[in-house]
């Protein structure tokens, strides 16, 4: 049986295929997150995130009457009633992916920085020449 130290192991392990497309997924990341982080400080991105707020507004605004519609007791036909159930679904849906596209760059950046930590913790630093 042979026995290894941790540093061992983990040269070792560091050079399997696996681990090479792991480091390059993780050095991608890095990368996503860099360019999330430029993109968000510009004018551009606020002007555009203000756009998706105005399309979340409207979609919550028509579920809200959507809804209205579905607790109105005069309401009794099952296909009216089933199409504004279709409704709020689709305008939540709509709500949902809206928000995570607002989320997207934080995602990218937090994905990022945990990918640098994890890529730092990982590869052995650079001996001093």
């Amino acid at each position: 049986m042979t026995v290894s130290t941790i540093d061992e192991f983990r040269k070792r392990v560091g050079k399997t295929p696996a681990a090479q497309d792991r480091k390059r997924e993780m050095q991608a990341q890095v990368h996503e997150g860099v360019r999330a982080q430029a993109i968000t400080g510009h004018a551009d991105w606020d002007h555009f995130l203000a756009g998706i707020q105005g399309r979340i507004k409207m979609h919550q605004e028509a579920a809200a009457v959507e809804h209205a519609r579905l607790c109105d007791p005069a309401v009794v036909n099952q296909d009216e009633i089933m199409k504004s159930k279709v409704r709020v679904a689709c305008f939540n849906m709509a709500i949902a992916v809206l928000e995570e596209v607002q989320l997207l760059p934080k995602r990218l950046i937090e994905a990022g920085q945990d990918a640098a930590a994890k890529l730092r913790a990982i590869e052995p630093p650079e001996p001093p020449e």
